[in-house]
């Protein structure tokens, strides 16, 4: 998710309102963010595999031939 350049000029000591009123935009993004399930990360397994991954299609074939053959 993109983020807002910081600002280095702006002091919120200096405007308080203002810092009032950003903390609360900065709330209202994170309770968005929060209760939307496509902003959410996903689990590390479903981020490592690449998009041309193909589980083995024969491997369970080849087990199952084993189990018969047994």
């Amino acid at each position: 998710m993109p983020r807002l350049p910081h600002t280095i000029d702006f002091d919120d000591r200096a405007f308080p309102e203002l810092a009032e009123i950003f903390r609360g935009i900065d709330l209202g993004i994170a309770a968005i963010v929060a209760s939307d399930p496509t902003m959410r990360p996903k689990p590390a397994q479903k981020r490592r595999q690449g998009q041309g991954h193909v589980s083995a299609p024969g491997r369970p074939r080849r087990q199952a031939s084993r189990r018969a053959a047994a």
